[in-house]
């Protein structure tokens, strides 16, 4: 986090504190409080909304594993997990090339997110651009 300035920072500062708060929640595994496994695109909706009021532009992106044939994807695991998690696909929030993700807990470039996050090479597709976020978060 220490990459980004202070300007940056203080604009977001209600969702680095809603990351923060996240990661902890989730660092050990990726389960809600009543026990079940966490919805990544309600998270990423939680914090497109919190950009949003804090004047960014956010996108929602589907992450996924590199493709089989032409129907089927690899899955997809977080190193964070040590393969104890795997899914077909993980949608994050991101904004101006930023990931916003509280399984990092902390922003990260697009591509460093890429490349550092998952255990195997991974995809990325917006699925919700910045013109359509406003209304998809209502």
């Amino acid at each position: 986090m220490e990459q980004f300035n202070k300007t940056e920072r203080q604009m977001f500062s209600e969702t680095l504190e809603y990351l923060k708060s996240k990661y902890e929640k989730l660092k050990d595994g990726y389960v809600c409080e009543e026990g079940g496994a966490e919805s990544c695109i309600l998270i990423a909706v939680d914090v497109a909304r919190l950009i949003l009021k804090e004047g960014g532009r956010p996108e929602i992106v589907s992450i996924n594993g590199k493709k089989i044939d032409s129907i089927n994807t690899k899955s997809i695991f977080p190193a964070l997990y040590k393969g104890r998690v795997k899914w077909g696909a993980h949608m994050v929030c991101v904004n101006e090339g930023i990931v916003y993700d509280p399984m990092v807990g902390y922003p990260l470039e697009l591509s460093e997110y890429l490349d550092t996050v998952f255990s195997e090479p991974v995809d990325s597709v917006v699925r919700i651009p910045q013109e359509r976020i406003v209304d998809f978060v209502k």
